[in-house]
């Protein structure tokens, strides 16, 4: 069995917008980078998880639209970026990048 592997980004204003799709019975490193608030993210990413929310905001006016079947394994990286672990999965992240 196939499945598309899938990531698109755009940069607006000082937004980074990322969109990965994992398939099924994969996992998949996703790196940030330049975060501007490493902490405010991550918390963001595992209240979303935790909620099973559709609808969130990881920045104060943009929604992330999520759905997985794991846990996330964050680690921080020497330039302010962030990376995790996730699971199989379509997600839409959009947070406040330094520039």
């Amino acid at each position: 069995m196939y499945s598309k592997i899938d990531v698109g980004w755009k940069i607006e204003g000082n937004k980074i917008n990322i969109r990965v799709e994992i398939p099924h019975n994969t996992s998949s490193v996703i790196i940030f980078p330049d975060v501007k608030d490493v902490e405010k993210l991550k918390e963001n990413i595992i209240k979303a998880y935790n909620e099973k929310e559709l609808q969130i905001n990881i920045s104060s006016d943009r929604p992330l639209e999520t759905y997985t079947d794991t846990d996330f394994k964050f680690n921080l990286l020497d330039d302010d970026s962030l990376s995790f672990e996730v699971g199989s999965g379509i997600f839409t992240f959009v947070y406040d990048y330094k520039k």
